[in-house]
């Protein structure tokens, strides 16, 4: 009987850190079967573009929403009141958890109201988010 192998998840920003996982770990494929996810840079998460694609990829962000977001990114670049126009036509999801405000606010507006100032905690968010696309993936596959 011939066993499965055993997927381990790899994260990693990539370059040269990456490179030395792959040459380390070429000896073991027999039992082992590597994935390789991307990090998330801070600074990536410092604009709404950056913040709400990885948000998406994330599963944070409902589909709808980010189709909104899209084209309100594309087409209001510099308006920071955007959300009301390209999300007007979105409906808030359903049976959200929270006080009254939060439930009446899609969730990327949320989301971005509590995450937009958060500094040196970016880090920490990016992390947190490369490892829900990480799992993601995992699971996907």
């Amino acid at each position: 009987m011939k066993r499965r192998k055993l997927r381990i998840l790899v994260i990693t920003m990539g370059g040269s850190r990456k490179e030395a996982m792959q040459t380390m770990f070429e000896h073991c494929t027999d039992h082992f079967e590597y994935v390789f996810c991307p990090g998330i840079p801070s600074r990536l998460l410092r604009t709404r573009e950056g913040f709400f694609h990885t948000a998406y990829e994330a599963g944070l962000i409902p589909a709808e929403e980010w189709e909104a977001l899209q084209i309100g990114l594309r087409d209001y670049p510099k308006d920071p009141n955007f959300f009301d126009r390209c999300l007007q036509n979105v409906p808030v999801t359903e049976n959200r958890q929270g006080s009254l405000e939060h439930k009446k606010l899609h969730y990327s507006v949320e989301l971005w109201r509590k995450c937009k100032a958060l500094n040196r905690g970016r880090c920490v968010l990016g992390c947190f988010m490369a490892h829900l696309m990480a799992m993601k993936k995992l699971v996907e596959e």
